[in-house]
Order: C-alpha cells, then sequence, then structure tokens
C-alpha cells in the first residue's frame, strides 16, 4: 500500500493553521478559479445524483512498521482504489490529529473529534484546548460551577468528590484539569477532597496506571490530602452502551462503598491484580474491579462530585445514575436516591439533566447532514450503537437532534462477541439497499470495525478484519455504487488500525479516496485532481462531498473542496 505519493507531512506550523482556518476567505472560493487563472476548487466536469460518504473508523495509514497487519492483510480491492486500477479514483492522505482537528500539535485524533470535524466541514477547536486555555489564562479557578461546588461542602462541611479518567489519553480527560481542581480546592481551603479513579489503558499504554496514580498522589500530598480513594476499570463507570450492570459495580463503589478488593494502598493491590494480557484471574486496567484504598470515603448526602471527563458520551449513564431522580436502572430498584448533591458536569453531558456546567457546550450549524436534510437531499445515517453518537451528536455540531426529513439506522453492537465481522454485514446491506432508493440523495455510514478490533491490539483478528472489510464491504458497495453511477468518498476520522503496538489512537494521516464513475477522461489527463495542500486534513471531506452532489449548496463557513479542476 503507497501512501507517499504526495507529501504528507506531520508538520504544522502557526502560518499553516491560520491558512487552513481561513480557508474559506483567504484561498481561492468555492467554484472559482484561483489568482493563477487556470486552477479552480469544486468544479467537477459533472455532478452526481447520488454521494455516498463511508467513513472507517480508526482506519489510519502507515507504511510498514511493528505490528501492521495492512503488511499481511490481503486487501486487492483497497489497493486498487488507491492504485487507480480502474481509472475513476482519486487518492491521498489526509489529516486527522493535532492541531489539523483543533487538538494540541501532534496530538492522537479521535472519534468524536474525527467526527465532530468531519461533519462540521471546517476546524473545530476541542474541549481540551478550551479548557487547557482557560487553566493558562486563569480563568479556570473562576469558573463558577467549581467555586459553588467548592463553597457547598464548605457550608455543609462535606466532602468534595473528584471522578475522573487518570491518564493523559487526551480523549475523555486531563490529568492537568484533575491537577488544577486538586490546587484551587486546596487554595480555597476544603478540608476534604477524594479523588476516585477510573483506569483507561484503552487510550493510553497498558501498565501504566501506577505512574499516574502516584503523580496525582504526589499533588494530593502536596496539598495536604489523602491518597487516591479508590479506582476500577473504566468499562464500568464509563459504559455508553446502556449496560446498566457495568454502571451499577461502579455506583455500588462510589456511593454505596461496595468493592471487591480493598487495600491500603494503590501499588500493594495493583501489582496482585494487573496483567499485560488476558490472565486467569487478572485483569487489564480498563476491567479491573472495584478497589477501595485507605481513607475512602463515598458520595454521601451534601457532598459535590466535579466529573472531570468533557467527552460527554461516556458520562452520561453514571452522571445519570447518580443524579436523575427519573433514571431507571434496574440496579437502582429500591435504593435511597442521594440528596443535596452539586454535581458539576466538565462539559454539557445531556441538556435534560439541568445540573451546572463548567465549560458549556460550543455548538456549530450548518453541518453536512444539517445541509443534506435542509437542503431536502433526505440524507440516510448509518452506524451501529458503538458510532451512534459519532455519526449524530459529534457529527451534528454538538447538537442532540434529529434532522426531520432524515432517516437514521443503528444496529445494535455486540461488546461480548467483539469478533472482525462486528454488523458490518448489516450495515452493508444497508447501503446496498440505499442504492436502490430513489428518494435519498445522500448517505453517511460509519463501520466502526477497525477502532473496535484496534483497541483489542489483537494482530490476527485485526489482519482477518481489513481481509473481511475489503472483501465483503469495500468490494461489494463500490462495485454496486459504480454500477448505479454513484459517486463514493471514502475516509476515515483518525488512524489506529495500523499501528497496534499499543492498541489506541495514532496520529497517522487517513485516507480521502474519491470514486468518481465516468470521470476517467478528467483522472487520466489530469484535470481533474485532488488539492495537494500538505495540511489537507478531514474537515475538507464534507465540503467535498458537497462539491459532488449535483445540486448541493455549499454552506459558506465550510472549508475549500479537495477537488480542483485545470482547464485545458
Amino acid at each position: 500500500m503507497r501512501i507517499n505519493s504526495i507529501n504528507a507531512s506531520n508538520a504544522y506550523s502557526s502560518r499553516s493553521l491560520n491558512r487552513n482556518q481561513n480557508s474559506r476567505k483567504n484561498s481561492v472560493k468555492h467554484n472559482s478559479q484561483s489568482s493563477a487563472g487556470n486552477i479552480t476548487f469544486g468544479a467537477l466536469p459533472r455532478r452526481y445524483d447520488k454521494v455516498l460518504l463511508m467513513i472507517l473508523d480508526g482506519f489510519g495509514l502507515k507504511e510498514g512498521g511493528r505490528k501492521n497487519p495492512f503488511s499481511e492483510a490481503y486487501m486487492p480491492f483497497f489497493k486498487s482504489l488507491t492504485s487507480n486500477s480502474s481509472g475513476d479514483t482519486l487518492f491521498r492522505p489526509i489529516e486527522a490529529s493535532g492541531t489539523y482537528v483543533g487538538l494540541p500539535p501532534k496530538l492522537a485524533g479521535s472519534s468524536e473529534v474525527g467526527h465532530n470535524n468531519l461533519g462540521a466541514g471546517r476546524m473545530i477547536p476541542q474541549d481540551l484546548m478550551i479548557i487547557d486555555e482557560a487553566i493558562k489564562d486563569r480563568s479556570f479557578r473562576g469558573v463558577k460551577p467549581f467555586i459553588d461546588a467548592m463553597q457547598h461542602v464548605q457550608d455543609n462541611k462535606s466532602t468534595l468528590h473528584l471522578m475522573t479518567l487518570l491518564s493523559d489519553g487526551y480523549v475523555h480527560s486531563s490529568t492537568a484539569h484533575l491537577f488544577e481542581l486538586i490546587k484551587m480546592a486546596g487554595a480555597r481551603g476544603i478540608e476534604k477532597l477524594k479523588v476516585h479513579a477510573f483506569l483507561d489503558g484503552r487510550d493510553v499504554k497498558e501498565g501504566t496506571a501506577i505512574d499516574y496514580i502516584n503523580k496525582t498522589n504526589a499533588i494530593l500530598k502536596e496539598y495536604g490530602y489523602d491518597q487516591v480513594a479508590s479506582f476500577i476499570g473504566m468499562k464500568y463507570p464509563m459504559d455508553r452502551a446502556r449496560d446498566w450492570s457495568k454502571t451499577g459495580v461502579a455506583y455500588d463503589l462510589l456511593v454505596n462503598g461496595k468493592a471487591e478488593h480493598e487495600a491500603k494502598t494503590f501499588e500493594e493491590i495493583y501489582r496482585k491484580l494487573h496483567t499485560f494480557t488476558k490472565e486467569s484471574g487478572k485483569y487489564l486496567e480498563k476491567d479491573m474491579p472495584p478497589v477501595k484504598l485507605e481513607g475512602f470515603e463515598p458520595i454521601k448526602n451534601g457532598d459535590s462530585v466535579i466529573f472531570t471527563n468533557y467527552r460527554n458520551d461516556r458520562t452520561r449513564q453514571l452522571t445519570d445514575a447518580i443524579t436523575q431522580e427519573e433514571c431507571t436502572a434496574p440496579f437502582l430498584e429500591g435504593q435511597k436516591r442521594l440528596e443535596d448533591i452539586n454535581f458539576v458536569c466538565m462539559t454539557e453531558y445531556d441538556p435534560s439533566y439541568h445540573l451546572p456546567v463548567a465549560f458549556p457546550v460550543k455548538v456549530h450549524s450548518n453541518t453536512l447532514t444539517q445541509t443534506l436534510n435542509d437542503q431536502k437531499f433526505y440524507p440516510w445515517v448509518a452506524a451501529e450503537t458503538e458510532k451512534q453518537a459519532h455519526v449524530t451528536f459529534f457529527f451534528d455540531g454538538k447538537k442532540h437532534i434529529r434532522f426531520s426529513d432524515t432517516s437514521y439506522f443503528f444496529p445494535a453492537s455486540d461488546h461480548e462477541k467483539l469478533t472482525p465481522k462486528m454488523e458490518a454485514g448489516i450495515l452493508k446491506d444497508t447501503v446496498l439497499n440505499w442504492i436502490k432508493r430513489a428518494k435519498s440523495k445522500g448517505m453517511i455510514v460509519n463501520f466502526a470495525n477497525p477502532d473496535m478490533i484496534g483497541h483489542e491490539a489483537n494482530y490476527e483478528k485485526a489482519r482477518d478484519m481489513l481481509e473481511l472489510l475489503d472483501t465483503r464491504v469495500l468490494r461489494q458497495i463500490i462495485t454496486k455504487a459504480r454500477e448505479e453511477d454513484i459517486a463514493t468518498i471514502i475516509t476515515a476520522d483518525h488512524g489506529n488500525i495500523e499501528d497496534l503496538t499499543h492498541g489506541g489512537h495514532t496520529n497517522n494521516p487517513v485516507p480521502f479516496i474519491s470514486v468518481l464513475p465516468g470521470m476517467e477522461s478528467a483522472i487520466a489527463d489530469g484535470s481533474l485532481f485532488l488539492d495537494n495542500a500538505a495540511d489537507a486534513a478531514i474537515n475538507r471531506v464534507a465540503p467535498s462531498f458537497l462539491d459532488a452532489l449535483k445540486g448541493a449548496k455549499t454552506p459558506s463557513v465550510m472549508y475549500d473542496s479537495l477537488f480542483k479542476m485545470k482547464e485545458v
């Protein structure tokens, strides 16, 4: 697989960031000529009645390398696309990480960040950057919900609880935010503070939890607080698949003080429970059972809680159970609910909760699905439930909305049997069904397989998944789309599957592949090509989609299409 056909350097300067942020203002306009007089953006020789966007979640690009399943996977169809063997295909790598997508430099992308940029069609500053900036400019300690939560425990002579995914994977949380809260509590004279750690091992290397715990304990000791009070693997408190039995395990630890293990120190119990590979009687960090450490206190009436996770999809179930009287989780039946709790959400987890929010969500309109809906193209949106929020909430500019003229299809993910196939077969059939439908003109579908299998870091399973994706998904869908004269764009939200050394996301580029039936002559003579700018990123996918769709108008807030036409 060749990905070095153009310069796809990860180098990024403030100059290129400004150019990317202002591409609609400072570069060529959509469907207009460049100053050179012979190049136009968004000027396909023809446009299509129907356009399909396929998002291969976690499908990054990398030549070789240790534990890269692409090295052995038999993927003739994918290679035929990247090599343009059929003559109707344009391909180039595009960026999906760091400042390209509103994150700190060189930081790996994630599903919510990737889909946020994919749907918006422009670079969206992410919550991590916004919160980090608040720490830098010292406005963090002036956030009213934080002040109110700390005042609440002082008035009640109660305890401040900080719940957090304790890692620097930056997908859900940051230790910098936790440490700043500890420092703020110390400065305000908070007497009792308890940190409840959720262990990662998914977006960071397995075995790093002990380092994060030691750093946290050092900060706690510096400000006169007890060590981390409890820990549990993230799969329990951060379940998002409505598996209330998992949420119940975390709730019992945090509210009822129930744990499978108790220990004086973290290191003492961690070394007994932890394993780097699946081993009988031991656990990966994300699967760790609930453990209480010396100094533990449960959340009780009159306390305050700050949940430091800023990503909202994996915070809802636990927040719902602790704070919402209407929560119908089975484990809550017959339990007396907490009273007089001041519970602060780092960002808005759900507007229906009516809870204090430290950093209110910044919504964005004129996204791809909204544009297709409002312009009456009757789009279809599909993904298995594992990625449902990504093709709706995140893709739609962080808005909780279902558009009136949009159809949605979300087959349930099976988390207990994570096979290479997952629900790809059902989604493939849905796409094939859409191809036959006349009314809907645009479809957005996410295949979660590369990301979910990539997180397992199982080389053989990843190789099998890539081969399945090639023969049973890409080949069948693209073949049918070509027959029906439908344009297809294939891309990804971030890297993962191409580097299984740690099972986490990567900052490698991702593919932009456009299959354009009938464009063979324009591609062959070089008059139709893709912009070769080194800073081209996934936020240029949406305008490219709209460029290809007959009758579609691209919102002015979006960046330029990647399609370029040379006058010959």
